[in-house]
C-alpha cells in the first residue's frame, strides 16, 4: 500500500464506521422524528462524500 494510500484507508474506515453506528441509532423508535431526519441527512452526506473521493481517487491513481 502507497504511503498516501493508508491515510485515507483509515479515514474510509472510519466514515463507515460512523455511517454503521448512525443508522444503527436510527433503528431506534424513540428518536423525535425532527432528530431522525436530521441523522438520516447526515447519513446520505457521509455516503455520497465517501463515494465521490473514492471516486476521485480510484480515478487519480497517482494522486
Amino acid at each position: 500500500m502507497e504511503l498516501y494510500q493508508k491515510p485515507y484507508f483509515t479515514l474510509f474506515s472510519e466514515i463507515c464506521n460512523t455511517i454503521e453506528s448512525l443508522e444503527t441509532i436510527l433503528q431506534t423508535n424513540s428518536l423525535p422524528e425532527p432528530v431522525k431526519n436530521t441523522l438520516l441527512e447526515q447519513v446520505k452526506n457521509l455516503k455520497n462524500t465517501q463515494q465521490q473521493t473514492e471516486e476521485y481517487l480510484i480515478s487519480k491513481p497517482y494522486f
